[in-house]
């Protein structure tokens, strides 16, 4: 059977026996309703409040509270600050639908939010830590800032001091979903995600954070050097946005679509993303339409906490040949 190579932490993570063991101790002491007056719910308290307490101690954020889905957990961070929004055309579609206003970006992904009107003082920004199909950081700005760290939270340095931080346990490597809210004062904000897989999500969050600057460093040389090698490869790729975090990246490949690229990579054993809609439901991606740049034939790497980053090499020999190969069978390896 083909070795299999997850290219993509979005499509979540198998159980390491780390999260089996975190989830066997939790899940047989820290079952009950946190809340529930009983010593089962006291005792589910007191491993939900260890638990908030480190992530306090890695983070410098007061205040912490446990989500079940990121989604949720931003639009609950938000109503809780009751002020204008004001975000980026690149953010995830379900703000952008619910945000009064967003800020268009130039070629590279970057907002220039100083040309939109209004009281500094009352409007809150959502920037982005790293936006999740492209790596590409917001510019820092002044006042009032939500950052969307879901992409990058243990695998970036944080950008700026934000107001509020939303972190989402799966860009560390945690195979459960929780949202986790930071911030610098109360924002009366109620824990949704159970304990046990809070526990899991946090005892990951331990292993991964203190080594985040190494980290990054390698997957910075290593994704640089993929880049090369496959400009070097392949004719008519195009890498999108500046300003990127190491472990996210975004490229096109001219006249093909992105759905059979990753059904003939993923053959291959390579499992990647797509970073847009369009392999769900034909739709291209708003976020490189947002940015002007080709939707078509889109690929995202967004690179596991503990991928042996040796493979991007294989990696890049094995998207050229695909491509090539997939270009010729569509008759349009000569344009």
């Amino acid at each position: 059977m083909t070795a299999r190579s997850l290219l993509d932490f979005r499509a979540g993570a198998p159980w390491s026996e780390y999260a089996l063991a975190a989830l066997s101790r939790s899940a047989g002491a820290a079952w009950a309703d946190p809340s529930h007056p009983s010593s089962e719910g006291r005792r589910s308290a007191v491993w939900l409040e260890a638990a908030r307490a480190t992530v306090r101690d890695l983070s410098g954020y007061a205040h912490v509270t446990f989500m079940s889905g990121r989604d949720s957990a931003m639009l609950a961070a938000l109503e809780a600050l009751d002020r204008p929004w004001t975000t980026s055309a690149t953010n995830r579609q379900f703000l952008l639908r619910r945000l009064p206003r967003s800020v268009p970006v130039d070629s590279d992904g970057q907002a220039h939010f100083e040309d939109v009107p209004g009281s500094e003082g009352q409007r809150v920004r959502v920037l982005q830590a790293g936006n999740e199909e492209t790596g590409v950081i917001d510019a820092v700005v002044e006042g009032r800032v939500v950052l969307d760290a879901s992409a990058t939270f243990a695998r970036a340095p944080l950008p700026m001091d934000a107001e509020v931080v939303l972190a989402d346990a799966r860009a560390w490597g945690s195979p459960t979903d929780v949202a986790i809210v930071l911030s610098r004062r109360p924002l009366g904000l109620s824990d949704s995600a159970q304990v046990p897989q809070v526990v899991v999500a946090v005892d990951q969050l331990s292993r991964v954070m203190p080594g985040m600057a190494q980290r990054s460093h390698d997957e910075s040389r290593a994704i640089e050097a993929f880049e090369g090698k496959l400009r070097g490869l392949l004719a008519d790729v195009q890498f999108h946005g500046r300003q990127r975090v190491a472990h996210i990246r975004s490229f096109s490949i001219l006249h093909l679509d992105a759905e059979t690229i990753m059904r003939a990579l993923d053959q291959q054993g390579f499992v990647v993303g797509s970073g847009s809609a369009c392999v769900l439901d034909g739709r291209p991606s708003h976020v490189l339409a947002a940015m002007g740049r080709i939707t078509h034939g889109n690929l995202r790497l967004a690179l596991p906490w503990d991928l042996d980053l040796a493979v991007l090499d294989r990696f890049a020999e094995a998207v050229a040949n695909t491509a090539q190969a997939l270009r010729v069978e569509a008759g349009v390896d000569d344009l």
